[in-house]
């Protein structure tokens, strides 16, 4: 059976305030109270950085490192350093820590050595602590922070590791 005129006229101006109702909160978007990439210092080094790689892909090499000697797995956390080579050669030691929880959740944590050990400078001579904040988890991690301790290493050699967990 085929609808009505009446019918079809109906359908049509439901759908046009249905599509109307749409545009105003796209309209009342203020574009200038976000961001974009080249605001941001944090994501303007990330895109340069991306870009390096991507023009000079093939003779490339990514300047981190994880040292094998370092890896160690216990009680359901794995750690170890990953070596930055900076600029002019020098090296930054960045230790890292695997947190595998119970939730299911594996907690990545990367600092640079020198801010733990309190060794940086400030510009400035700035009296800001020099340690990150470091309560996100009390926060942000949802299920708790209790440590999967039944988590076991399934393989590893020197360039991976596999651990099975949750």
């Amino acid at each position: 059976s085929t609808l009505g005129l009446p019918t079809r006229w109906a359908a049509i101006l439901c759908l046009l305030a249905a599509l109307f109702c749409l545009i105003q909160p796209s309209a009342s978007v203020k574009e200038h109270d976000f961001k974009k990439c080249d605001q941001s210092g944090f994501c303007k080094r990330n895109r340069a950085y991306a870009d390096n790689a991507n023009a000079h892909s093939s003779t490339w090499s990514s300047p981190y490192e994880v040292l094998p000697e370092t890896a160690k797995f216990k009680d359901g956390q794995w750690q170890a350093v990953i070596l930055k080579t900076i600029n002019n050669g020098e090296k930054a030691a960045l230790p890292i820590t695997v947190s595998l929880l119970k939730s299911g959740v594996a907690r990545i944590s990367i600092d640079e050595e020198k801010r733990q050990k309190k060794e940086i400078e400030l510009r400035h001579n700035s009296k800001a602590r020099k340690e990150r904040y470091n309560e996100a988890e009390d926060w942000v991690i949802v299920g708790g922070l209790e440590l999967d301790k039944q988590a076991q290493v399934a393989f590893q050699d020197k360039s991976q590791a596999n651990i099975k967990y949750g």
